[in-house]
């Protein structure tokens, strides 16, 4: 589904600052907040993850970061997506998107 038709990956420079990211096939990286933020994605699941190991502020840039992602939702699309924390990493996040039809 992230297949640049369903879901574009046009959007992800959007959640860093500045919209600054370096691409690399199907993984991203960026700061927010500061704070080094990986991004990778496959069919329709995109994860985030925020660095601690660099520095910055990575409290901050995961919550900012979750609120981006959760700003960017529209019920006039019918691509949403559900938003989840990875159990065993409280500084990734899970994006699962679905066609509206399907949920």
């Amino acid at each position: 589904m992230v297949n640049e038709k369903d879901v574009t990956t046009d959007w992800i420079e959007s959640m860093f600052e500045n919209y600054t990211v370096i691409y690399d096939k199907n993984r991203a990286i960026g700061y927010v907040e500061g704070c080094v933020v990986m991004v990778s994605w496959s069919y329709n699941v995109v994860t985030w993850h925020v660095s601690k190991e660099f520095g910055g502020d990575y409290v901050s840039a995961f919550k900012i970061l979750e609120e981006r992602l959760k700003d960017m939702e529209s019920e006039e699309q019918n691509v949403f997506s559900i938003i989840e924390h990875e159990a065993d990493d409280r500084y990734c996040l899970y994006q699962r998107f679905f066609f509206r039809d399907e949920g």
